[in-house]
């Protein structure tokens, strides 16, 4: 299966996250001036720098639907630059460390919404902050092992998180049987990939597959030669495929294939290749469709699905287009 290099993101969800986030942050500083604490810290420093993490979850809910994934990876590093601004500027180090347990919050962050590599360099950048405040606040370098027990338990706490959170979503995207998409994956991406289309005016095309005379297979030969035999199949047709194209298993012995940027033309080619790609001991029979510009992806897919039927009421063992052809060039 052809793995995406960062995990899927829902802009909206890291929206309310990082909005969650800084209120959460306002709000815990501002009760710590209250609750009984050692003398020192500046309130006024505390006070404007919650105003500017307010002010930054209220940007995050005003615009979360014109967000881009780059303007998150800003987020963290300005909550990193609050966060050593707030220690520099408050008072002495013994009464604003405990404020560091905050990069916590963004390591987290990152290395749930990034990639590995995008959350190391987030973590590194937030270490590097903090360093430089000790640095200009603490004139000896006793703070330096501090500063690397401290940071450094982050990072591997955010490794840790980094690494479940991927096994986690590949085993939610992915069917267990072929390693292939799974069906809630396909029709996710489907829904990005026409949105996307629309808006840049790029063909998209789909293609379903589906193994002839599977039940028989399994009635007769078993269900673990069945098995194999939709593992065998997965694997030769994703070779079949480019890396952006999602191939999955649409269920049972059914797949799917999303072709974006794609011509009817070319479908045409990649489903032939994949008739041609499949198992020697089974034939399949293919259906595939062009988006036409408008349609909502039920109708697409119904499309698709009437041309995978019709393949196989004419013999199976063909491939067979949608009828009416998209009426809009794109």
């Amino acid at each position: 299966m052809r793995r995406d290099k960062n995990p899927i993101q829902d802009l909206r969800t890291m929206a309310f996250a990082g909005a969650m986030m800084f209120v959460s942050a306002a709000v815990l500083t501002i009760v710590a001036l209250v609750l009984p604490h050692q003398p020192g810290p500046d309130p006024l420093t505390d006070v404007i720098m919650s105003a500017f993490a307010l002010a930054c979850a209220g940007l995050l809910i005003a615009i979360r639907n014109r967000l881009r994934v780059w303007f998150f990876h800003v987020l963290v590093q300005f909550g990193n630059l609050l966060i050593a601004a707030g220690m520099y500027a408050g008072g002495p180090t013994e009464t604003t460390e405990h404020y560091t347990l905050l990069y916590l919050w963004g390591a987290l962050y990152a290395s749930y919404f990034f990639s590995r590599r995008a959350a190391v360099i987030h973590m590194l950048l937030g270490s590097l902050g903090y360093a430089v405040v000790l640095a200009l606040k603490e004139p000896n370098l006793f703070w330096v092992s501090r500063w690397f027990v401290m940071m450094g338990s982050f990072m591997i706490a955010a490794i840790i998180v980094n690494w479940l959170t991927r096994q986690i979503r590949t085993l939610a995207r992915s069917d267990s049987l072929t390693g292939l998409y799974n069906r809630r994956t396909f029709e996710e991406e489907l829904g990005r990939t026409l949105r996307r289309a629309e808006r840049d005016q790029r063909p998209v095309c789909v293609i379903l597959l589906d193994l002839d005379n599977f039940k028989r297979i399994n009635d007769t030969l078993g269900h673990s030669t069945g098995d194999r035999l939709l593992k065998e199949s997965a694997a030769a047709w994703n070779e079949q495929v480019r890396h952006n194209d999602i191939l999955a298993r649409y269920g049972g012995d059914e797949f799917a294939v999303l072709l974006p940027e794609c011509s009817l033309q070319h479908a045409e080619m990649v489903a032939g290749r994949l008739h041609r790609a499949t198992p020697s001991q089974a034939t399949c029979s293919i259906g595939f469709a062009m988006w036409d510009g408008t349609e909502s992806e039920d109708a697409l897919l119904t499309r698709v699905d009437e041309a995978l039927y019709r393949a196989k009421r004419k013999g199976r063992n063909r491939v067979s287009t949608a009828v009416p052809l998209p009426s809009l060039d794109l």
